[in-house]
């Protein structure tokens, strides 16, 4: 059997997640939304959802990404950047 394959989902949604701060960190908005979302399409985490907002608000869509950061906050009412967005 292969190691590599017996990743859990939560693995696979943190690398996707992960790699998406980095492009986001770049400016690459639109791989990172591309990234964010395939980790969402996992599993569902509030840091996800915020940075989903995060992207989305510079996009310039503000109303939809106060729905993400609402979503994010009741995943995870501490979620720093659902609570700055």
């Amino acid at each position: 059997m292969d190691v590599l394959k017996q990743t859990s989902p939560q693995a696979e949604a943190r690398r996707h997640y992960n790699l998406a701060r980095k492009l986001w960190a770049r400016k690459n908005a639109e791989k990172a939304l591309e990234s964010v979302k395939r980790s969402l399409a996992v599993v569902t985490t509030a840091p996800a959802l915020a940075l989903q907002g995060e992207i989305t608000a510079a996009g310039g869509d503000c109303a939809a990404a106060t729905t993400l950061f609402e979503q994010a906050l009741k995943i995870d009412p501490a979620e720093s950047v659902a609570i700055q967005g």
